[in-house]
């Protein structure tokens, strides 16, 4: 807060602040008193609403505070003035006034209620004697002051003693010595009728030289009376002359009042004040109301009807000396209300007051302030200083140096303001410039709105050159096109004013920020219409229809769109399109935010992403191109066709690649899908060369091959066709051919065909063929088989060699047909498909239908054979002994 001086006097006496109980004392009194003071800025006399704390001392600097901090709040000063009440609740205490020297210490907050109150003004105030005049301990009653002579004149205050303290009577002749009673002892009417010696009736008071008497007036004599005239005829009972002189009033000899007589058609001249002012010769129903001072300092009305109300030194109409310019109608009505020095030169010029304006322009005026101008018809300058309004009904407010030098032209006020524009205006400010035909500016400073119809709201070193261009306000902001907007912003440093925002071409708007611009700077205006930048610093819109939301960087190192229609919603150091010849190749280009991101083909999008330098941004080359976000990605090759690789996008992730066309990474590291569109799903380190290839995920898996499919890891789909899964094994594992299924799982395989996992097949770890889910808990509906029924089936069932016909002829099989095999056994899920499992059961039931016909021939081949044998023994024994 800038320092305020404060100017305080006592300006009344203490109300009362001591309540003393002396039996003799008139009456008790209060502890308040008033403190009045003046408040300035700067040498300017401060208006508004202000918080004062006073503190009481009982020595110039430093010493001893008495009672507390007094804080008035709410304190009206007005013109500078402000009147406060101290001490009513006896803040200061109450034996603070013992008639000491006391200082008042103040401190101030404007306005009121704003922040902390500032440092105390030095030095204190020191309190005068009055407050102690309100009470002395010897004061009370007339008895207390007995002795003759005691109290003098010297004792008495100032009309302390009033009329109303002197009894009726009390002050007689005897009581007045001769001469103590001069004229300025008088108040002006304290000498009435009533206290005249009354004289005979029809005498007149007058002068004898030696005195004054009551005279009876001699036969014959006219006059007025003093005391009134009756029985007077107007037509021939007159104050005035009977001839073509003039009629004068003069007090002490000197002329105060002449009235001078005309042709009686026009007017009559009147003539008021210093005996020196004149009235041209020749001039008609002109008036001086007063004032002057002689010399140069005369007042003059030199045309007809002028008027001059007083002052000095003022002249109305134009020419020199008492003949003026020999026509007194070229300048008539012209008029001065009074002030120092003023001249209405012209016809129907004004000039109200103030000190040295010149109103010179027919019907201009001047209403006051000091050395100001209305040299234009109809113009008008309410005050200030030095102000010039010099068109035809140009019009200044005042302030100081102003100028309004076109027709309509208006400065509200401020300082060296100009308004040169054909209804052009400035509000006020300093060194602003309203050039253009209907250009406006508001305040500010530096200002220059030189395009037609063009405006600048305020702030400074601001420009609006192209017509109905604005630029709302900030610093070294310029609005160059047609229709161009700068709403504020530009820079706080004003050694640098190159920072502030631009808009070179037509429709054109920067809403604020610092350094950014909008449309390209060249000759041409309009083929960069409609660019826009929302704010930020250093960004830069191009192109026609270019759009920066805000964001940047550092000074000319901001967001840049190059070519139609691109657009930037933040971030720092991104850029959309490309920096060449064409503002077209690259159209609609468009990145999101982020950092050093790069959007360089036609309809390209960067959604954000980014690293912390601009070598880390993301970049698109080629038409169409997308990339979500991440760090270092790229859609597209940097080649000079941008059609090549249309259509690349890149999820996100980190140093992914998309570099042919319609080609896409999702995310993941170090990614690169160069086939023609072929898909990374993510991972690390995975390339999908082939068209139409696809890496869902996973590491370092390669799918060269044209709609080949590799996953997991290390995986080498090269054929095209082919579908390689790899495991974590540190291996390539290749398809070997195309259109080849080819798995790693050197964990085992299971493949389940329910959601319970109770049903499926598998191939187990190292193993090499697969086993089906078999287990009794899986299975219901069991009823036992007739093997024998089974392989009698399997005997009846036709077997036969056959080829796919999907395989090369060559390649042979050998099995029943499934309708034969549905046929026989009624398994399986249709019959166009047989199961192993179920191949196997019929198997093994033919197996154990074998095996119980076998054994029960070999049962009958042993009881034959017992039987054989036995026949064998009987046939070899010897013959039985007669």
């Amino acid at each position: 807060m800038r320092r305020q001086a404060i100017n305080g006097r006592m300006l009344a006496s203490i109300l009362g602040f001591l309540v003393y109980a002396d039996p003799h004392a008139g009456w008790a009194v209060g502890f308040g008193f008033t403190f009045q003071g003046q408040l300035q800025q700067s040498g300017t006399l401060q208006n508004g609403s202000c918080d004062f704390q006073f503190s009481l001392y009982n020595a110039a600097s430093a010493g001893t505070k008495l009672g507390v901090t007094q804080t008035v709040s709410g304190v009206v000063v007005s013109d500078g003035l402000f009147t406060v009440t101290l001490n009513a609740a006896n803040e200061f205490g109450s034996s603070a006034f013992d008639g000491t020297d006391r200082w008042l210490e103040i401190a101030l907050r404007c306005p009121a209620g704003s922040g902390s109150f500032g440092a105390a003004f030095a030095p204190r105030q020191a309190l005068t004697a009055t407050p102690y005049a309100l009470y002395a301990p010897s004061s009370g009653s007339s008895s207390d002051v007995a002795c003759s002579g005691c109290v003098g004149s010297s004792d008495l205050a100032s009309d302390s003693v009033t009329t109303i303290k002197i009894l009726d009577g009390a002050v007689t002749g005897a009581k007045i010595a001769d001469g103590t009673i001069a004229t300025v002892d008088l108040a002006n009417a304290a000498v009435t009728p009533a206290k005249l010696q009354p004289g005979s009736t029809g005498q007149v008071l007058t002068t004898t030289g030696g005195g004054v008497s009551w005279q009876t007036p001699s036969s014959g004599s006219s006059g007025w009376a003093l005391t009134g005239n009756t029985g007077t005829n107007g037509s021939i009972n007159f104050l005035g002359t009977t001839d073509a002189q003039p009629l004068e009033l003069r007090a002490n000899s000197t002329r105060i009042l002449r009235l001078e007589p005309t042709d009686g058609v026009i007017g009559t001249n009147v003539l008021v004040g210093d005996y020196r002012n004149y009235l041209a010769t020749g001039v008609q129903g002109a008036t001086i109301s007063g004032g002057g001072r002689g010399g140069v300092k005369t007042n003059r009305v030199l045309d007809n009807f002028g008027t001059i109300g007083g002052g000095d030194g003022n002249k109305a109409g134009n020419g020199e000396g008492i003949s003026g310019d020999g026509n007194a109608d070229n300048a008539d009505y012209a008029t001065v209300g009074g002030g120092d020095t003023n001249t209405a030169s012209a016809a129907d010029a004004t000039v109200a007051g103030g000190s040295s304006n010149i109103a010179s322009g027919s019907g201009g005026a001047v209403a006051g302030g000091i050395s100001n101008k209305a040299s234009g018809s109809y113009a008008a300058v309410a005050g200030g200083d030095s102000n010039n309004a010099t068109m035809y009904a140009a019009s200044i407010g005042g302030g100081e140096g102003n100028s309004a030098s076109q027709s309509f032209a208006t400065v509200a006020g401020g300082n060296q303001n100009t308004a040169s524009g054909d209804s052009s205006s400035v509000g006020g400010g300093v060194t602003n410039f309203a050039s253009g035909a209907s250009a406006t500016i508001g305040g500010g400073s530096g200002n220059l709105a030189d395009g037609a119809s063009a405006s600048v709201g305020g702030g400074d070193s601001n420009s609006a050159s192209g017509q109905w261009s604005t630029v709302g306000g900030g610093l070294s902001n310029r609005a160059l096109a047609r229709l161009a907007t700068v709403a504020g912003g530009g820079t706080d440093d004003v050694n640098v004013p190159g920072r502030g925002n631009v808009v070179y071409d037509e429709f054109g708007s920067v809403a604020g920020g610092s350094d950014n611009q909008a449309g390209a700077n060249d000759a041409n205006a309009t083929t960069q219409r409609y660019a826009v930048v929302g704010g930020g610093v250093g960004n830069r819109a191009l192109a026609a229809l270019a759009t920066v939301s805000g964001g940047g960087g550092t000074s000319n190192a901001g967001n840049i769109v190059y070519d139609v229609g691109g657009s930037i919603g933040g971030g720092s150091h991104n850029t959309a399109g490309f920096n060449d010849a064409s503002d077209a190749a690259q159209n609609y280009a468009t990145v999101g935010g982020g950092n050093g991101n790069r959007a360089l083909g036609r309809y390209a999008t960067v959604a954000g992403g980014g690293g912390d330098f601009q070598s880390d941004g993301n970049a698109i080359f080629d038409a169409f191109g997308t990339i979500g976000g991440g760090q270092a990605n790229q859609a597209g090759i940097d080649d000079a066709n941008q059609a090549g690789q249309q259509w690349a996008s890149v999820g996100g992730g980190f140093t992914n690649r998309a570099l042919a066309a319609s080609a896409t990474v999702a995310g993941g590291f170090n990614n690169a899908a160069t086939g023609t569109s072929s898909t990374i799903g993510g991972g690390q380190s995975n390339n999908s060369g082939g068209s139409y290839a696809t890496i869902p995920g996973g590491s370092n898996n390669t799918a060269n091959g044209a709609n080949s499919f590799a996953a997991g890891h290390r995986a080498a789909a090269n054929s095209d066709g082919c579908f390689v899964w790899g495991d974590s094994t540190e291996a390539d594992l290749s398809c070997g051919g195309a259109n080849r299924f080819i798995a790693r799982a050197v964990g085992g395989v299971v493949f389940y065909t329910n959601s319970g996992a109770t049903a499926g097949v598998q191939v187990a770890a190292g193993g090499g063929s697969w086993s089906s889910v078999s287990d009794r808990a899986a299975k219901t509906n069991i009823t036992p088989v007739d093997a024998r029924a089974v392989l009698a089936k399997v005997i009846s069932t036709p077997v036969h060699e056959w080829s796919y016909i999907s395989q090369d002829p060559t390649i042979r099989h050998i099995g029943p047909m499934a309708q034969d095999f549905h046929a026989a056994f009624h398994v399986g899920e249709d019959d166009r498909h047989i199961t192993n499992v179920d191949a196997d059961g019929v198997a093994l039931a033919a197996i154990q239908g074998l095996y119980q016909l076998l054994h029960e021939r070999d049962s009958q081949i042993a009881a034959l054979s017992d039987r054989i044998q036995a026949l064998e023994s009987a046939l070899h024994a010897p013959a039985p002994a007669e």
